[in-house]
């Protein structure tokens, strides 16, 4: 399965995802790309989370806004 089709059925099965995750568990280098291609079809909230070990840092993570019915 394409990392774009598991990082699809990730985000419908609820959980949200954030590019270390990404690369951790699918080997997704690239899921803002993958985000963007998604959009297309779906609503996704984008997340700014700080970054705790240097708080004038953030990165993204990402989630449906609603899940499809």
């Amino acid at each position: 399965m394409s990392a774009t089709k598991q990082i699809e059925a990730h985000l419908l099965s609820g959980k949200s995802i954030s590019p270390l995750e990404a690369l951790q568990e699918f080997g997704c280098f690239r899921l803002g790309s993958i985000i963007n291609r998604l959009r297309k079809r779906y609503e996704i909230d984008t997340i700014l989370v700080p970054n705790p070990k240097d708080p004038s840092h953030s990165f993204a993570r990402y989630r449906m806004k609603k899940l499809p019915s």
